[in-house]
């Protein structure tokens, strides 16, 4: 450590421990050979490692969504009857988020045109959020568009305390000349 002048000497060098160098692998015999003078590195090894260990814990976390599904206005201004797709005149269109336990929770909606004429692909044409209160079960968000809605393929992607949690594909099918909707895609729900 320190020479008879009292100076420290840059070629003395303390190991965390010493291990026989015949049973230690090279790789493992760096880090236990590592010396004090590298604390930095050994913080960042283990700062990264904590991180590592966090971000595989949030990952596994449960869904606390049950279902999810698309519902018309029941004339009340509420959702009503689940549906698989939509006409240019339902407005507003409802998502409605059944969670499988009560919770509090930040639940972000966001509305894509996903595939729509005259509209870029994957443009975020609707965001809205809601923190549940204590013993809620169910979210509903809606939409609306200024005027009617155009035909095409839509998504809406749940996220749950800023992570994307699920996400329902649907349709806005424009009318025949009976006043019904054309037959096209089917709507298509996922989740993550």
């Amino acid at each position: 450590m320190f020479g008879r002048d009292g100076k420290l000497r840059s070629e003395t060098r303390r190991t965390l421990f010493q291990a026989p160098q015949s049973n230690v692998s090279s790789g493992l015999r760096f880090i236990i050979g590592m010396t004090f003078k590298k604390p930095l590195f050994l913080a960042v090894l283990l700062i990264v490692a904590a991180a590592s260990g966090q971000a595989i814990a949030q990952s596994d976390a449960p869904n606390p969504i049950e279902s999810v599904y698309l519902a018309r206005d029941n004339g009340d201004g509420k959702p009503g009857e689940e549906v698989t797709y939509f006409g240019p005149d339902d407005i507003p269109i409802y998502c409605v988020v059944k969670l499988s336990e009560p919770q509090i929770a930040t639940f972000k909606m966001l509305l894509f045109a996903v595939d729509v004429a005259g509209v870029k692909p994957e443009t975020r044409v609707v965001t809205s959020d809601y923190t549940t209160k204590k013993g809620e079960d169910t979210v509903y968000f809606s939409g609306r568009p200024r005027g009617k809605w155009t035909a095409g393929i839509y998504r809406f992607e749940i996220l749950v305390d800023g992570k994307k949690a699920t996400e329902l594909r649907f349709e806005i099918r424009s009318l025949s000349r009976k006043g019904a909707p054309s037959n096209g895609r089917t709507a298509r729900s996922g989740r993550n």
